[in-house]
């Protein structure tokens, strides 16, 4: 009968504690991958209901989504001087409000606000 020492016993314990807690980061960061691919899937499709409903107004909505929802590339100088200066980020609410639109801003926080329940494992950072 072959004993553990107690060597043995922490060499697995902590090989077990490090294999568990890389598994909780991957699933952690995949669920908030799948939170941020599911809310701009959704808004992206409250874009086009609206496109649907205001055919006048899809100029607003292209440019509600060129400048409030598209990153922009920022050079290395540029880059340097926003974190050197103290700005304040602006949301999406406050873009859209910005450019005029309005209702399109409504129907996107509508639309956000159908997403504030949180599969699990996320739902047990989030509450």
């Amino acid at each position: 009968m072959k004993t553990m020492s107690l060597r043995n016993v922490i060499r697995k314990a902590s090989k077990f504690c490090l294999i568990a807690s890389v598994g909780t980061v991957l699933v952690f960061a995949g669920q908030v991958g799948q939170y941020m691919v599911s809310t701009k899937d959704a808004r992206m499709h409250t874009i086009a209901l609206w496109n649907e409903q205001n055919p006048n107004n899809t100029a607003i909505s292209q440019q509600f989504i060129n400048n409030c929802l598209t990153p922009k590339k920022l050079e290395e100088g540029e880059l340097k001087e926003q974190l050197s200066r103290e700005t304040k980020a602006i949301s999406v609410y406050d873009c859209g409000n910005n450019l005029g639109a309005e209702s399109l801003v409504t129907a996107i926080r509508k639309s956000d606000d159908s997403m504030s329940s949180l599969a699990w494992p996320l739902s047990v950072f989030a509450d």
